[in-house]
């Protein structure tokens, strides 16, 4: 979209499906955040465990105002669908292949 922005907010299907590299991560992986940091432009990477990790005050910061931004509709996120928490390990293999665009929501156990 013309004028919008991108936030990267995680790598977890590289880093699950290939080799890892000399640092943890994969050289894809980490190649993928270093352009995503420093080349592309209107982007912004989140790192949310390293926020949480680093600086829990500016996490729960940050995710109070996406809070407040779905309450006023200002954003949308693109919901694919809910799956209970069984099922978790089938829909996380197919995020992995790419058969689903979205956000999927765990249910919870009943």
């Amino acid at each position: 979209k013309k004028g919008g922005h991108l936030v990267v907010m995680g790598v977890s299907a590289i880093n699950n499906t290939e080799s890892r590299g000399m640092f943890g991560q994969p050289v894809s992986a980490k190649l993928a955040m270093f352009k995503a940091r420093n080349v592309m432009s209107n982007t912004t990477v989140f790192d949310l465990w390293e926020s949480f990790e680093r600086k829990p005050e500016v996490y729960k910061r940050d995710l109070e105002y996406l809070l407040t931004l779905l309450e006023k509709e200002k954003i949308k996120p693109n919901l694919a669908g809910r799956v209970p928490l069984y099922d978790v390990p089938e829909a996380q293999k197919k995020i992995q292949e790419g058969k689903i665009r979205g956000m999927l929501v765990c249910k919870p156990w009943k």
